[in-house]
């Protein structure tokens, strides 16, 4: 499992950095020495990390990936893992699929955000939350939501242009 947190980590600061393309091989490694371990926690991580990289580039394959960590660390009760997973599935629907069916998926992960306590998730869920808004032309509560983030002094989910 120590390797794939290795993988995982290198593969986040990269998807972060704007240079997926160069963790995606490393992290497909992780994939197949935690396939090959059977570990479910270290195969979690290892999909989370590849997904996160392919989202933009694959957004179909990253929430098949994504799917299957949520499935795989609910099962062992890995709620950070989880929520995480469900988290980015819910983003990546709302940006690359059908932003409608993306709105049931933030509802279950802001209860479980909100039962587990983990503030900083949710907040990074409010700004996905406000994107979809946005997409979906509630640019009133778009701006409400993000007026709320911004007073609590989190940085703002919208462009100038989208909060005039």
């Amino acid at each position: 499992i120590r390797m794939t947190w290795t993988l995982y980590s290198y593969a986040i600061c990269q998807g972060l950095l704007g240079t997926p393309e160069v963790a995606i091989p490393a992290t497909r490694e992780a994939v197949r020495v935690a396939d090959a371990t059977g570990n479910p926690t270290a195969r979690s991580m290892a999909y989370f990390a590849l997904s996160f990289l392919l989202k933009k580039s694959d957004p179909i394959r990253a929430l098949t990936l994504l799917d299957e960590a949520a499935e795989l660390a609910g099962a062992t009760q890995n709620s950070w893992a989880y929520g995480t997973a469900l988290t980015e599935a819910a983003a990546t629907r709302a940006a690359y699929g059908d932003p409608a069916s993306s709105v049931k998926l933030f509802i279950e992960v802001i209860d479980h955000w909100e039962r587990i306590g983990d503030w900083t998730q949710q907040w990074l869920t409010l700004r996905y939350i406000t994107r979809l808004l946005v997409r979906l032309g509630a640019d009133d509560d778009a701006v409400f939501i993000n007026g709320a983030l911004v007073n609590m002094g989190k940085a703002s989910a919208l462009k100038a242009a989208q909060l005039g």
